[in-house]
């Protein structure tokens, strides 16, 4: 700025006058920012980096505590290294507005059905709406990882003009298996059919001889809306989906009733979710047993491929051809980042995780499932009833609440959850509901 010197002489005469000058910029020494995550700026990632304030890492804050329920509207944009192998990863968190997604299109489905049958809640041509959950660990390809929220635009909805996916934010109902009575019935695949010669470790349960209903719907929705297409070729297909099955307390003498799962112990107990597959890095909580095992880490890449860490257990065997389904489910722990907490329902604002770009209205209009529960991929327990149980999250009758005491043998909303390559190029968008992030097709 210019001011006018102090002094007992008149400047009566320089008033008004018009001044010029030059301004010298020069490359200077100190951090530069965006570079330091060695990102294209033409990059998907690299936008919602910079679009989130990201300078520096330690300028994007930590949460201290998850005891909480989280839905603070102004700070959404958080790191961790709560992750796999340590790494950084940022994610999503509180009513969190500028994490909306365009990516894919509806296939032509049936107007009735099931999943299975090919009907996926969706209306064939019309767009695909995701909201972003977090970024991937760089040792699992770092991409962008993506929860479903519906399909197709419907604009001037209510006084505010806001654009509504149309759709509710599910592909379908499914259960996880007709039966409960057994633990390895909490399994997203799993090895033995029945309980009858005794399940005793957690490897006799872990493994891929048998789909859950929920991967088959899962796997039959991308081969109908991604296989052979060239939004296929975005799709991340290392990374890691969690279907944690380490126990919190010694099950080494055989799994029994009121075995629990490790979100149990996390979410329920010590309220410290992780990233970290059935490991628990920080230190909080109870023990971990039979932890960190690749056989719960699902991914599209065998053990043969760049991706050693992974199961390679979501693929599709068709006409005697392994056909890889890189999607799956989000994780409770996940959700539980994003800001919710066992057993307590959210409160206005809400967590982005229940809602949709709906800004009025009551739960139900606001909420992405309306009054459906839907999925996790995450175990409970095997509780005293002779029942496996996951976690889900509940709809509006008890808005966003994390539950984990559910029975795998109930039908409920299942939302997909898919994931971009880190390299994935930015073609619009600021992530808002009404300017979402669109992704290049070059």
């Amino acid at each position: 700025y210019l001011r006018y010197k102090d002094s007992e002489e008149s400047q009566t005469a320089d008033m008004l006058k018009t001044l010029s000058g030059r301004l010298g910029v020069r490359e200077g020494t100190e951090d530069k920012g965006l570079q330091l995550a060695n990102l294209p700026s033409d990059s998907l990632k690299y936008h919602i980096l910079k679009d989130n304030n990201y300078y520096k890492e330690e300028w994007i804050e930590e949460r201290a505590s998850f005891s909480d329920i989280y839905t603070d509207s102004y700070k959404t944009f958080f790191r961790t290294n709560n992750a796999e192998n340590g790494d950084t990863v940022f994610y999503y968190a509180g009513n969190a507005t500028n994490n909306w997604v365009i990516f894919g299109k509806c296939a032509s489905t049936k107007t009735s059905g099931t999943v299975a049958q090919g009907y996926y809640n969706c209306t064939a041509g019309y767009d695909l709406y995701w909201r972003i959950i977090r970024t991937n660990e760089e040792s699992t390809g770092g991409g962008i990882r993506l929860l479903y929220a519906g399909s197709g635009l419907q604009e001037n909805y209510g006084s505010n003009n806001t654009i509504v996916p149309v759709q509710n934010a599910y592909i379908g109902t499914s259960n996880w298996y007709s039966s409960h009575n057994a633990p390895n019935y909490v399994g997203y695949t799993r090895k033995t059919n029945d309980y009858t010669e005794g399940v005793t470790t957690l490897s006799d349960i872990r493994g891929n001889e048998i789909d859950s209903n929920i991967k088959t719907a899962v796997d039959n929705w991308y081969l109908g809306t991604f296989s052979g297409t060239d939004y296929e070729d975005y799709i991340d297909t290392k990374a890691i989906y969690c279907n944690d099955r380490s126990t919190i307390a010694d099950k080494t003498g055989g799994l029994t009733i009121n075995t629990y799962f490790g979100a149990y112990g996390r979410l329920a107990s010590s309220k410290a979710p992780s990233y970290a597959c059935g490991v628990n890095n920080k230190g909080f909580g109870n023990n971990y047993f039979e932890g960190n095992t690749k056989e719960d880490k699902y991914t599209a890449e065998d053990e043969n491929a760049q991706n050693k860490i992974g199961n390679g257990y979501l693929t599709k065997v068709i006409n005697e051809e392994t056909v890889k389904t890189p999607a799956a489910l989000m994780t409770a722990d996940e959700a539980a980042f994003a800001g919710g907490k066992h057993d307590t329902k959210l409160i206005s604002p809400y967590a982005w995780y229940y809602l949709n770009a709906n800004e009025e209205g009551t739960a139900a209009q606001r909420s992405a499932t309306a009054g459906q529960y839907w999925w996790t991929m995450s175990p409970s327990g095997f509780h005293s009833s002779s029942r496996a149980y996951a976690w889900l999250v509940y709809g509006s009758t008890d808005p966003g609440n994390l539950g984990g005491y559910v029975s795998v043998t109930f039908s409920y909303a299942v939302r997909p959850a898919i994931s971009l390559k880190s390299d994935t190029l930015w073609a619009s968008g600021n992530g808002t509901p009404e300017n979402p992030y669109v992704v290049s097709a070059n």
